[in-house]
Formats: structure tokens, sequence, C-alpha cells
């Protein structure tokens, strides 16, 4: 039994057979064409592009119909990129200057890209795995290689990974995936904002997990105390087992008090409101009994995004609010951005104590 203490981003308990997530490394070589064979190198790469945007696009509009346009948004740099004619030129010149393979020249391309990335500031860092998961996309509708689907899992599984990219957060089977561990991550990353959006208990930061654990192996993940357990031993495993039927139980409890007034012994009415960091919350809110939203926390709006949002993206973000809430309180943050949030990362010269700078609604006035 090995125990694992991570940062603990989305409550729960799971308990289930590990699946790890291969990282799907592909070996290009450089493979050079004749002339004549050029242009059918050409039309592979512009088939595979098309191929990928659908995909794309498919995949998030389905994040938008199960999480929520902020967390779908993930995907505009991925159709971005694909639609760069910087890239696409760049690919075509490879193709057309050394006549090699369209397979050569995406993964030259790209991973120059995720280079330069790699060597930029944190915030345009994290955007390297974005550039590695276009790549392998682009590759594998050139090669013709399915990727391990995690949308439609026959049974209860853990999903171990070094890192999760948007693309295997937004195309989890939320039936079948029970939990998440992952080497890399932190509180504020994709993995942490749909992982915590969808309810499945998660562990990231765990540093070695994918060399602990192996496909088949069982797995605790404990979401609530940021602990992940490597074949557990039977009185682990039971009080596992016990702890996660305790919450359910807990849960449900709640559920006989949902409806009832919460009023103090002299009279006095509490009004209970929940926080939300995205318009979907609302939903959560009023099914456990919420009356109102006590704070709506709107910088999410820039953190689960590439781009930032337009004034339209706000308007529609509070609309939402507003109309799913109807006469309701609701409490609307502006934003609270600076410190350590956002803007340091973004700042040509950042702050020497941030914490006591420009931050939040000093931003508005």
């Amino acid at each position: 039994m090995i125990q694992k203490k991570g940062i603990g981003v989305s409550p729960g308990v799971a308990i289930a057979k590990v699946v790890v997530i291969d990282n799907e490394e592909f070996d290009i070589p450089e493979r050079r064409v004749p002339i004549d064979h050029v242009q059918s190198e050409l039309t592979r790469l512009k088939k595979a592009l098309k191929i990928s945007k659908e995909e794309i696009r498919t995949l998030q509009k389905r994040t938008v119909e199960r999480i929520g346009k902020e967390a779908a948004s993930i995907f505009d740099f991925h159709l971005g990129l694909l639609a760069d004619k910087v890239l696409q030129n760049k690919f075509k010149d490879t193709i057309l200057g050394g006549h090699v393979t369209a397979e050569y020249a995406v993964a030259t391309v790209l991973r120059s890209y995720a280079k330069e990335f790699r060597d930029m500031p944190q915030y345009l860092a994290d955007r390297a795995k974005d550039v590695y998961d276009i790549e392998k996309r682009l590759l594998r509708n050139l090669t013709g290689q399915q990727r391990q689907t995690l949308s439609h899992m026959t049974r209860d599984v853990i999903l171990v990974a070094h890192d999760m990219t948007p693309s295997h957060t937004a195309a989890m089977d939320r039936e079948h995936v029970k939990g998440i561990a992952t080497d890399a991550g932190g509180a504020t990353s994709h993995t942490a904002i749909v992982a915590k959006a969808l309810g499945i208990p998660t562990v990231v930061g765990l540093e070695d997990i994918t060399s602990l654990a192996s496909g088949g192996d069982l797995l605790i993940v404990d979401g609530s105390r940021g602990l992940v357990i490597v074949d557990p031993d039977e009185e682990t495993l039971e009080d596992s087992r016990n702890l996660a039927r305790q919450q359910v139980e807990f849960a449900h409890s709640l559920d006989t008090l949902r409806e009832l007034p919460a009023i103090t012994k002299d009279g006095h009415e509490i009004i209970i409101r929940g926080n939300i960091e995205f318009p979907e919350e609302v939903h959560t809110v009023r099914s456990k009994g919420g009356k109102g939203v006590g704070l709506y926390r709107t910088e999410f709006l820039f953190l689960s995004s590439d781009t930032e949002p337009s004034e339209e993206d706000h308007y529609r973000a509070y609309r939402q609010v507003i109309e799913d809430s109807p006469g309701e309180t609701i409490t609307i943050r502006t934003l609270d951005l600076g410190a350590d949030k956002y803007t340091q990362s973004r700042a040509r010269n950042p702050e020497r104590n941030p914490f006591l700078g420009c931050r939040s609604i000093r931003f508005c006035l």
C-alpha cells in the first residue's frame, strides 16, 4: 500500500481500478517524398486540419451542454491555432521546401511552437500542453490512429495521468470516470476547473503517481483530503468505503431540511445563498435550497479562458445568472484579479508587492 499527498481540487471519495492515460507520444521520422507526391501531402494536411477542427467543435459543443460556456472556452485556443494562416503556411513551407511528409511537417513545426511557449512566462507556458494536444490530434488524423476514448467507458475507473489535456477532461464519461489523479496540475488548472464542475473527486500535483500506479491497480482518490492510496489493504479500503458512504448519506440527509425555513428560536430568519464561479452553478444552488447567490466570482470569466472576455461575454453570463434566479438576491463581485491571480503573470513590470498594489476593485476605479 502506497499513500501520496497532493492537492485536492474536487471533493469526494472514489474507489475504482486504474486506467492510465497514455501520453500518446508519436515518433515521427524525417521521411522525404518524391516531388510529384508533394501535392498529395498538402491535400492530406488540409484534410487532417479540417477533421481536427470538426472534432474540436464537436467536443466544444458537448462541453457547453455538459458543463457550460466558460469551461468550453478552453478550446478557443485550439481552434484559433488551427485556423492561423501563419501556422498553416509553416506546415506548407516545410513540406514544399524539404519534400517531407505531412506528419513530419506537423511534428516539427508544432514542437517548435511548444518550445517557444515553454520559454515564456508561466501563464503562456501552460499553453505548451495545448500545442502538444493539437499536434497529437493532427497526427492521429494523418496516421489513422484512434485515441483511447474516455467518453464511452464500460466500467467504473479512476484516470491516472501525468497531466490531463482539455480534450481529455471535456470528453470524460461522467458515469464511469469516478476519480482523477495526476502528477502535475494545480488548483486553477483546466483539470481542476472541469473536474470540479463535473463533481469528480480529483487530486493533482502528486508528482509521480504515474510511476506508482499501473493499469488495473485498485486506487482510492480522496479529493477532500488531497490523498491518493495505491493498492490499499482491506482495513484502509473498508475505512474509505465507509467514509464515501457517510459523505453520500450526509448529503442525502440534508435534502430533508432543504425546504424548511431557516428561522432561529427567537424568530430571526437566516437566508442561505450559494457562492458560484460559473452561471450554470445556479441550478446546483437552487437544488440544495439556496435562496440566491451570495457571491458570483466573475474573475473566473478570465481564469477559465485563453482570451479576455468581452463586454458581451460579461453581459451574457450575468444575465443568465439573473434569469435563473428569479426574484432572488445576487451579489456580483466585479473581479478579484491582481495579487497572485492572472494580472501579475501578464504584467510587463510585475509589482513587487502585488497584494498591496493594484488589484480587484482598484482596476474598476
